[in-house]
C-alpha cells in the first residue's frame, strides 16, 4: 500500500525529472517523457485510489499542439510543451510544498481523539429542553420542526376540509324543537 508520504517522496524524484525534460528535442514525442508522463499519471491514480484528492492536470493537458489545416511552428510547439510542463511541474511542487507544511491531508489525529480522552456522554436524571439544545445534532432539531410544521399544516388542511365540516355538524347534539317542547 502506498502512503502519502511514500507518494510525495516519489513525486519529489519526478518533479527533478520533468525539469531536466526543459530543452528536450523531441518535446511530447521524446521517450523521456512518455515514461515521466506514465509514471507520474500511474503514481497519481494509485493515491486517488486510497481515497486521497490530487489536483493536477496532467491526465487532462495535451503538451503538444497540432495544426489542422496550417503546419504550427516549432517554436509554438515548444512553447506549449514548456508551458504545460510547467504548469504540470508547478502543481506538483505545489503538492509537495503542501505536505511539507501541513502533512498528510487525509491524517486523522488519533491522539486527540483516543479514547482516554474522549468520556462517553452520561443521560441526565431529566431530558430538558436545554440539556437537548446543548447535545442534540441540528439533524434531531431540523427533523423536529419538520415534524411540527407537517402536522400544523396537516391540521389546517384538515380544518378547512368538508369532511370536517360533516363530522362536526353530526357531532353537535340535535337541537329540540322549542315551540312544541314549550307548552
Amino acid at each position: 500500500m502506498l502512503t502519502y508520504a511514500a507518494f510525495i517522496d516519489e513525486l519529489r524524484a519526478l518533479v527533478a525529472t520533468g525539469k531536466a525534460l526543459f530543452g528536450s528535442v523531441s518535446l511530447s514525442e521524446s521517450e523521456p517523457f512518455k515514461r515521466w508522463r506514465l509514471e507520474t499519471v500511474h503514481l497519481i491514480e494509485l493515491i486517488q485510489n486510497q481515497s486521497y484528492q490530487v489536483k493536477c492536470g496532467i491526465q487532462i493537458r495535451r503538451f503538444n499542439i497540432k495544426g489542422f489545416y496550417e503546419p504550427v511552428s516549432d517554436k509554438a510547439k515548444r512553447e506549449r510543451f514548456e508551458t504545460d510542463l510547467t504548469d504540470t511541474i508547478a502543481e506538483l511542487e505545489v503538492l509537495i510544498a503542501s505536505f511539507d507544511k501541513f502533512g498528510d491531508p487525509n491524517h486523522k489525529l488519533e491522539s486527540v481523539l483516543s479514547s482516554e480522552t474522549l468520556t462517553p456522554l452520561m443521560p441526565p436524571e431529566k431530558v430538558t429542553l436545554a440539556w437537548l439544545w446543548q447535545h442534540a445534532s441540528w439533524n434531531l432539531w431540523l427533523t423536529v420542526i419538520a415534524l411540527a410544521g407537517a402536522i400544523l399544516s396537516a391540521g389546517i388542511a384538515l380544518g378547512r376540509s368538508a369532511l370536517y365540516d360533516e363530522v362536526v355538524v353530526k357531532l353537535q347534539p340535535s337541537k329540540p324543537a322549542a315551540s312544541s317542547e314549550r307548552k
